[in-house]
C-alpha cells in the first residue's frame, strides 16, 4: 500500500529545508536519499502526524489541511504553504491497527466544515408545532440536498457535501431543553469549533416568516439555546432565528410554542422554511458573516 507521510513538525520557522521523516508506525528513520526527494516549506505548529492515502487525509492535530493530488505522491497545502510528500511503503495491517488505536483514543480528526443543528422536540405530537420550526428547516435542508438521515443515540444526523465543504445536519433526540448535549457531543467528536455551529431555532420576537442570523449573545429565554451555551461552554455559535410571532398572553408562552401554526400562516411558514434553506446554503458557500447581511436585510 503506497502512502505519503509527513511526520512531526512542531514550532518551526518558515523555511526551505529537508527534515528527517520518522516512520509514524515503526519509529524508523528513512534514508537520506529518500528524505532528499522531499523538499518542503515548514510551517509553525504542523500536525504531529499526517497520513495521506490516495484521496484520504487523516490528521492527528489539525484540520486546516487540503489535498490537491492524492495518488502515490501527494501535494498538500497547509495554511497556503505547499508540502510535497513522497511514497512510502507500510505494512497494511500495522497501519490499520495504528489508525484504529488512534480513533479509540479520539486522536484522529476529520476535516469538518459546519454543523447545522435544528432545534425541536422528537415525536409526531410535536412535529407541526411552532417550537419545531428548527426541525422543519433542517428536514427541508437535508431533503433539498437528497441526504439520508442516520439514527443515533443522542441525535439523528446526515452528512452533506456542499461546495466541497462537509456539513453535518443534526436533529437532537434529547428534547428541546437538553439540545446542547447532542450538539456538543457531535462538535467534540468532529473537533468543530462553536464558530462553525449553526443552530436553527424559533423566535417569538419576530413575526411569522422573518429570518434573522446572528452570532453569540444571550439565550433570550430560549431553553434550547441556553442548553447549547452551557454544553458548548460558549455563546459564540450562530443562531438562525425563525419568527413565530407573539400572539399569546401572560403565562401562555408554553402553550403557544407547543401549538401548531394556524392555517392562515401556512403559506408564510412554507416560504420561511424555503428562505431558511437558501440562507443555510449561502452560509456554507460564502460564510455566515457574508450571508448574514443578505439574510437580515430580507
Amino acid at each position: 500500500m503506497d502512502l505519503g507521510l509527513l511526520s512531526r513538525y512542531q514550532h518551526c520557522a518558515i523555511e526551505q529545508t529537508t527534515p528527517p521523516l520518522p516512520d509514524a508506525i515503526g519509529g524508523q528513520q528513512h534514508s537520506s536519499e529518500a528524505a532528499g526527494r522531499s523538499r518542503c516549506q515548514r510551517v509553525s505548529r504542523f500536525p504531529r502526524i499526517l497520513v495521506v492515502q490516495r484521496n484520504i487525509i487523516v490528521s492527528l492535530c489539525h484540520k486546516n489541511v487540503e489535498i490537491a493530488n492524492g495518488q502515490n505522491t501527494a501535494h498538500i497545502t497547509i495554511f497556503g504553504f505547499v508540502v510535497r510528500s513522497f511514497s512510502l511503503q507500510f505494512n497494511e495491517l500495522r497501519f490499520r491497527t495504528f489508525v484504529a488505536s488512534q480513533q479509540r483514543k479520539g486522536g484522529l480528526v476529520a476535516r469538518a466544515g459546519y454543523i447545522v443543528v435544528g432545534l425541536g422536540n422528537p415525536g409526531s405530537e410535536y412535529a407541526a408545532t411552532r417550537h419545531n420550526i428548527g426541525f422543519m428547516v433542517i428536514d427541508a435542508f437535508v431533503a433539498a440536498h437528497k441526504g439520508i438521515w442516520k439514527h443515533g443515540k443522542l441525535a439523528d444526523t446526515c452528512e452533506i457535501t456542499l461546495s466541497a465543504t462537509r456539513v453535518l445536519a443534526v436533529k437532537p433526540l434529547t428534547y428541546m431543553n437538553l439540545s446542547g448535549k447532542a450538539a456538543a457531543h457531535v462538535a467534540h467528536e468532529l473537533s468543530v469549533p462553536a464558530s462553525r455551529v449553526i443552530a436553527i431555532t424559533d423566535e417569538y420576537n419576530f413575526p411569522t416568516g422573518r429570518i434573522h442570523l446572528k452570532r453569540g449573545g444571550s439565550d433570550g429565554g430560549h431553553n434550547g439555546i441556553a442548553s447549547m451555551i452551557e454544553e458548548l461552554r460558549t455563546p459564540e455559535f450562530w443562531r438562525m432565528r425563525c419568527g413565530i410571532d407573539r400572539k399569546f398572553g401572560p403565562g401562555q408562552l408554553v402553550e403557544y410554542v407547543l401549538a401548531p401554526f394556524p392555517e392562515e400562516e401556512r403559506e408564510a411558514v412554507e416560504l420561511m422554511i424555503r428562505s431558511a434553506v437558501v440562507g443555510l446554503d449561502e452560509c456554507i458557500r460564502s460564510g455566515p458573516e457574508i450571508a448574514m447581511n443578505r439574510i437580515n436585510r430580507a
